[in-house]
């Protein structure tokens, strides 16, 4: 391809825009957006070029002075820039990236072709070389990555080649890239083999480092400027509650109330922290990685729950991550745990010590609201972790050493109860409070059966986790928590509970439930006592579920691969209403979806109604739902209505506890035999159009207009 001369310069409306145009022909302008990556982060650049460019057969290569390069430190403040070396920049009329449009990944990279990606180097006179597209493709480093950038710092002057891989030493200033081979992906299309990165199998297990407790996390908030620190007196007894639910609401930071008050007025004995959770990025965090990889995630826990066999050497290598965290999740075992540092038993067991909260009016007595209650089965080893089941259930007070312990029957601890009662003995129990943000999140996540929530948090950390025996009962506890209440649940006793404000908005039934006696509680020196509340959408629980959301999505697909999305609205209380895409095929797919939903998992049977549409529609756009169920869908074909069958029983709309009916409507393109009539033609602008409209649009002189 010959060299043509390209004149670079910046849009007056756009500071983030690069503008190169041929010097003779308009219809080769081209506009990048300006993307820099600097100690794994990825961040714009305002920059201001005037330099020819020269447009080349393997790429595109800017020639940057040193002026330009301290101009962009100046404007961004960072001062690495001009020792950066490399930067990119993306091209805005080119393809998708990633199958995505550009508003959703603008100022991202992804996988685009080498012609879509520019190397600007900050040293005059020298030029970089081309880098392919997945060698941006990743924000942070891996463990290879890693290990050869300490091995070129501790040999600057060299180059290092290995495989299929090379490695450009320039100097120490510099952020290195790992650049594939362009010869070898040459002969790969020369053999009809088109080249594609290779697809990632394992579990993307860290981008944040690892959080062993909640002080771990804690103090990740804090450098972020996520946590907020409330000096002033707020009450347990309904403010903190409304202080709580009006920072979510808002997508504030998580809160930690230093004088927080009891119903007398007297200080709490520890510090309280709400909202942990209160947005999807701190769920992701508590993961240990970014919102983006939250489906990556998903998709390793649809391989665990379904492997599928290892196809050759390169697919078994790309597993090797997941392999090797996997053999880390056998316990560690602490014999002095800090969460065992305060030990009280018999008479000096107090629950009023706890800051407990009282949420709403009317409510009977302090709950206990983000208690992790560990069980186990009769018949396992008290020192097999992996026995351990951790679920989230609230526990009303009733004395200083007794509790109501609400766990609903299909839940893993109400199951365990059973056991231990068919025995005819009390249930062993552990209630951790305050314990490192993945086993918290663990207790929420659909797990395969064989692994615990426990080991789950150690595969996630890409440690062992760290368990130690309980005081008084035979199971293992967190080693790091901030609080562990021990106790046995009563075969026999039980005690009515509530009425408590409940998730849907409203206050639950008084019901009769077991009866917890305490016989220990241990704490930290300094323990913090974390604790939610839980009401009509938006609150912590709706948040966490609209994150695991999209982890349920590739163990959905698992069993039918034509669903290409599925969303449950966070304000249908989380799990009560699910909105489906598939690619359709054959009449009667909608239904044959309906029906196949709410058979798989037992939190489907809480669903009471389903909304199919084709995958063109956005699941989470209210105004493509709307449109798709009032063009696609005909009250007296579509709709399925089942009556009679499993339903929540906390919904007191349905005609019997625990039994009503499903509502399911196909707003999907009418196919075959559904239909007699001639289907309509959506509206749709031709791409060129469009890629046309927007090149033009910066001299149409609107984009001022529309940003006043």
């Amino acid at each position: 391809m010959g060299r043509r001369r390209y004149q670079a310069s910046c849009d007056p409306l756009d500071p983030f825009t690069l503008r190169a145009k041929h010097r003779h022909h308009l219809r080769d302008e081209i506009e990048f957006r300006i993307v820099e990556r600097v100690a794994q982060r990825q961040h714009r650049l305002r920059i201001a070029l005037d330099d020819d460019i020269a447009r080349e057969e393997e790429g595109i290569a800017i020639r940057l002075t040193m002026d330009h390069a301290k101009e962009c430190a100046e404007r961004t403040g960072d001062p690495r820039i001009p020792d950066a070396g490399i930067f990119t920049a993306q091209r805005l009329d080119s393809r998708p990236i990633a199958g995505g449009d550009h508003s959703k990944n603008e100022g991202k990279i992804g996988r685009i072709d080498e012609e879509d990606l520019v190397a600007l180097r900050a040293k005059p006179g020298k030029k970089v070389g081309f880098a392919p597209p997945d060698a941006f493709h990743q924000p942070l480093e891996s463990e290879f990555e890693r290990s050869q950038r300490q091995w070129r710092e501790d040999k600057p002057d060299r180059t290092w080649k290995g495989g299929k891989s090379m490695f450009i030493i320039h100097d120490r200033s510099m952020q290195e890239k790992s650049l594939m081979s362009l010869r070898w992906r040459k002969d790969m299309e020369r053999a009809g083999r088109a080249w594609k990165p290779p697809e990632e199998k394992s579990m993307p297990f860290r981008d944040l480092p690892p959080f062993r407790n909640l002080r771990d996390f804690l103090a990740h908030l804090v450098a972020e400027d996520d946590l907020a620190s409330i000096a002033a007196p707020v009450s347990l007894v309904h403010e903190m509650t409304e202080v709580h639910r009006r920072v979510l609401m808002n997508g504030g930071p998580t809160l930690r109330f230093d004088r927080a008050t009891g119903a007398n007025g007297e200080p709490a004995t520890m510090p309280v922290v709400v909202n942990l959770f209160g947005t999807v990025r701190r769920v992701a965090a508590g993961l240990g990685i970014l919102p983006e990889h939250l489906p990556a995630l998903g998709e390793a826990l649809a391989a665990l729950r379904g492997p599928q066999p290892i196809n050759g050497l390169r697919d078994a290598m790309s597993r090797w991550p997941m392999l090797k965290a996997a053999l880390r999740t056998r316990a560690q075992i602490i014999s002095r745990p800090p969460v065992q540092a305060v030990i009280r038993r018999g008479a000096d067991v107090d629950l009023g010590l706890l800051p407990i909260q009282t949420c709403w009016p009317g409510e009977p007595a302090p709950l206990i609201t983000w208690p992790l209650v560990i069980t186990r089965p009769p018949h396992a080893d008290p020192a097999d972790v992996a026995s351990l089941n951790v679920g989230v259930y609230r526990m009303q007070v009733l004395s200083r050493d007794r509790l109501i312990m609400r766990w609903l029957a299909h839940r893993g601890g109400a199951a365990h109860h059973r056991a231990w009662t068919a025995l005819g003995e009390d249930t062993p129990v552990a209630i951790a409070i305050g314990a490192d943000p993945g086993t918290m999140l663990a207790a929420a996540l659909p797990l395969p059966e064989t692994l615990s929530e426990m080991s789950f948090a150690g595969l996630i950390r890409s440690e062992r986790p760290r368990g130690a025996p309980a005081v008084t009962v035979p199971l293992m506890v967190p080693a790091d928590a901030e609080i562990v209440i021990e106790g046995w649940v009563s075969a026999t006793e039980t005690a009515p509970e509530g009425p408590y404000g409940d998730h849907t908005g409203y206050y639950n039934q008084v019901e009769k439930f077991p009866v917890m006696q305490v016989t220990a509680i241990t704490t930290r020196n300094d323990p913090l006592y974390v604790s939610t509340f839980t009401g009509r959408p938006p609150d912590e629980p709706s948040i966490i579920g609209e994150a695991l959301n999209h982890l349920a999505v590739p163990l959905i697909r698992q069993q039918m691969p034509e669903i290409a999305d599925i969303h449950f609205p966070p304000d249908a209380c989380s799990y009560r209403l699910a909105v489906v895409s598939i690619r359709k095929c054959y009449p009667g797919q909608a239904r044959r979806v309906m029906a196949g939903l709410w058979g798989m998992l037992p939190q489907f049977s809480y669903t009471k109604g389903i909304i199919v549409v084709d995958d063109d529609i956005d699941v989470r756009s209210g105004a493509d739902i709307l449109w798709a169920a009032s063009t696609r869908a005909d009250p007296s074909r579509d709709l399925m209505l089942l009556e009679r069958t499993p339903i929540d029983y906390l919904d007191f709309a349905s005609p019997e506890p625990g039994l009503g009916g499903k509502l399911g409507i196909d707003a999907t393109t009418k196919v075959g035999a559904e239909t007699i009539r001639e289907w309509g033609k959506p509206l749709i602008m031709p791409i060129e159009i469009s890629r046309k409209i927007d090149a033009l649009w910066p001299y149409l002189g609107l984009q001022a207009r529309a940003e006043k």
